[in-house]
Order: C-alpha cells, then sequence, then structure tokens
C-alpha cells in the first residue's frame, strides 16, 4: 500500500484547500473546483439539511426567486428502513435525483447525483419523501442558477 503525504494533498497545511482546488475561494468555483465541478464563476456553494420523523414531502431547498437549484451532492441516512426520494416540483418518475429503499441506520454516500442535477424549472422546490415514521437525515448542496 502506497503512502500519500499530507502536504502533497494539502501543500499549505491543515485546513488549506486540496491541491488543484478552488473550493472555498471568494466569488464562488470554477472550471477546477473538484467540490462542484461546472459551478459558475460567481456562484455561490449552497448546502442545506433536514431532519425528519414523520412521513410526508418536505421542502429542503426554495431557490431564490428567478432562480433554480442545481443539485451536485447527496447524503441520506434512516434509522428506519423506507423508500426515501429527493424530487423537485416536476416529480417525473424515472427523473428523480435520488429514489431508493434504505436500510435500518443506513445512509448512502455524498455521490448519489453523478452529474449536476438543475431543476427542470425555475422557481422548482427541491422537496425529500419519506414513506415512513422514523429519523431520517437529508443533506444537499449545489447552487443556484438564474433562468
Amino acid at each position: 500500500m502506497s503512502v500519500v503525504q499530507w502536504t502533497s494533498v494539502y501543500p499549505d497545511g491543515p485546513g488549506s484547500a486540496a491541491a488543484g482546488s478552488d473550493y472555498g475561494t471568494p466569488g464562488g468555483g470554477g472550471a477546477d473546483n473538484a467540490m462542484y465541478p461546472g459551478m459558475p464563476v460567481g456562484a455561490t456553494p449552497i448546502e442545506r439539511d433536514l431532519v425528519i420523523a414523520a412521513a410526508g414531502t418536505y421542502a429542503i431547498w426554495t431557490p431564490a426567486p428567478g432562480s433554480r437549484f442545481v443539485l451536485t451532492s447527496a447524503f441520506i441516512s434512516t434509522d428506519t428502513a423506507m423508500k426515501i426520494s429527493v424530487v423537485d416540483d416536476l416529480d417525473i418518475q424515472g427523473q428523480r435525483p435520488v429514489a431508493g429503499y434504505f436500510g435500518a441506520n443506513g445512509g448512502a454516500s455524498p455521490n448519489l447525483i453523478p452529474v449536476p442535477y438543475p431543476a427542470k424549472a425555475v422557481g422548482n422546490v427541491l422537496r425529500v419523501v419519506t414513506a415512513g415514521a422514523g429519523n431520517v437525515v437529508v443533506r444537499v448542496s449545489g447552487w443556484e442558477s438564474a433562468g
């Protein structure tokens, strides 16, 4: 097994950005942004999280007026086996960003979104749909774009 030196990944020491990334740069990301590939220059990363205890549909991200969300990452964890989906207002089966059955005390990696998922329409709200009662934690991230 090869060892990667800390300074090879974080050349300026603890707390610095990873080499080759402009994540955290004031003014937003760019083409080489490893955390949010494709994020336009000047866009600001957005992160939302939600804790749910009952079955239902819950808004997790309401974009600013005239904007649409661009989802890049989702993490889901639940202590009860159930189906959980992340959908936008135009909930079309087969086009949901996340839809799956999650086991009790299970979770999913932040890489549930393989490519940026823009909302189907300006002003659509990103929602979480849970099929049962139980503790569910959902965290999403991305950015907003005009029109």
